[in-house]
Formats: structure tokens, sequence, C-alpha cells
């Protein structure tokens, strides 16, 4: 398998890419590292190897580049809620609309953090 461009190992495509090897059993050897999925793009299109990107990051690539299918629950995406706390802010309200998206979120088998 040729080597990949690949982001750097804390981020989410780089998690993606290790749970893919782990669950696949591969070992992706890594050929070049990019922060910018634009820089990975090119680095793609210059066939230095395969990369994994979000969909979103593809909307810009240039049609001779080679996307692969999306992948169905390839990674997670973290959503934090914030809402003011001074004394005059709806906390209580606020409370509730999170925890309805933390059960919510349970009973469709994701696992919310605190």
């Amino acid at each position: 398998m040729s080597p990949w461009v690949t982001a750097p190992p804390g981020t989410a495509c780089g998690r993606a890419l290790a749970r893919n090897s782990a669950q696949y059993a591969y070992t992706s050897s890594r050929a070049h590292t990019a922060r910018e999925f634009p820089t990975a793009l090119c680095l793609v299109r210059a066939g230095r190897g395969p990369s994994v990107a979000p969909t979103l990051a593809l909307a810009g690539a240039p049609p001779e580049t080679v996307a692969l299918p999306t992948v169905p629950v390839a990674g997670h995406r973290r959503i934090p809620a914030v809402w003011p706390t001074s004394p005059s802010s709806p906390q209580s309200r606020t409370a509730a609309v999170v925890e309805a998206l933390r059960q919510s979120a349970e009973n469709l088998g994701l696992r919310p953090t605190p």
C-alpha cells in the first residue's frame, strides 16, 4: 500500500486513519503530514499518496483529484454547548435542552462527552 498524506495524529482525520488501520489490519505509513486540507489535496493530486478528509474539504477539490466514497461513521465530531452564565440567562431551560440533546445522542448509540 502506498504511503499516506496524513493529518497530524491528534486531529480527527489522523485519528480516523489510525482507527481504520487498526480495524482493517493494515499499516498506514506516512509520506507527508499536512495540517491544511488544501495542502493535503494538492499532495494527493501530485500522486504522493491517499488521504482522509471530511466531505466539506472536498468541495473545492480540483475535478481531477480522486475522491473515495464517504465512509459511514469514520469519525466523530464534538459539538460543545455554550451559553451565558449571567443571573438573567435562562439556565434551567438551557440545561433541559442540553440534556435532551445528550439523551438523543445516547438513543442513537452515540457516546456524548461530559
